[in-house]
């Protein structure tokens, strides 16, 4: 019998790709390379690899996976899933979990996972990387809740035969008149979280006044960081179409 990854990691990633359907899986995995074969790390099997921990029960353990930090989610990012995750740590609500490190920072259980730097060699940036705890519980934790239902429903594409006005201008800053005020409508009833992520006039809600000023700008362009795209702040065709996919009428 070969290597096995622990099942509350597997089950992780299948409620990731449950909640978020598009996200990218480029920088994920869970069996260690030959960088992590050489040293000691929980991506190497417990049985025949270099582990943290070897229980020696006969299986061939792996207990560490990595996410694609990209989840191609314009309300939510790996940071908002990281954050989640370490409250419910914290809680004692996900017990098979061990540590967390996620862009140069760590969060174990020794420290009930309070904030520290992370000084690997690796910040682990394109990627959360998430061990399982080391005990019996958690190499055999079934039916485990990664609470991602909390960040609300998957963005939903617009199907190909709706409606929608081609003759969209592109917008930018100083731009002002009805397809402004369509933007921001849009922008503001849709991603209203975007208020504690933005740093211009932070927490405070986009407004609605068909003059593409500094605040619409930042909110485009949070827009375009959550989606993968080019962040300079312009609804340009690429964008536009990102907008049109997830419900942009116009």
């Amino acid at each position: 019998m070969g290597w096995v990854v622990v099942p509350c990691l597997l089950e992780g990633r299948d409620q990731l790709n449950g909640r978020f359907p598009n996200r990218a899986k480029n920088a994920e995995g869970t069996i260690g390379n030959q960088a992590h074969a050489v040293s000691t790390s929980s991506h190497n099997p417990d049985e025949t690899g270099k582990p943290e921990f070897s229980d020696h029960d006969g299986r061939d353990e792996v207990r560490a996976a990595d996410f694609d930090k990209n989840l191609n989610d314009p309300q939510v990012t790996m940071e908002d899933v990281v954050q989640l995750w370490v409250l419910k740590a914290r809680a004692g609500l996900m017990p098979f979990i061990r540590y967390i490190i996620f862009n140069g920072r760590i969060w174990h259980r020794r420290d009930n996972f309070v904030t520290r730097q992370y000084t690997g060699s690796d910040n682990h940036s394109s990627h959360a990387h998430v061990n399982s705890d080391f005990n019996q519980a958690a190499d055999n934790a079934t039916g485990t809740n990664w609470y991602l239902a909390e960040l609300g429903k998957p963005s939903t594409p617009v199907p190909p035969s709706s409606p929608i006005n081609k003759a969209h201008p592109v917008l930018k800053k100083g731009d002002t008149g009805v397809f402004v005020d369509r933007l921001q409508t849009y922008l503001r009833t849709t991603y209203p979280a975007y208020r504690n992520s933005v740093f211009y006039m932070i927490g405070k809600l986009l407004g609605v006044d068909g003059v593409f000023g500094g605040q619409t700008e930042a909110w485009v362009k949070e827009f375009q960081k959550r989606c993968g795209l080019l962040k300079d702040g312009v609804v340009g065709p690429k964008t536009l179409a990102e907008l049109r996919r997830r419900g942009y009428k116009y």
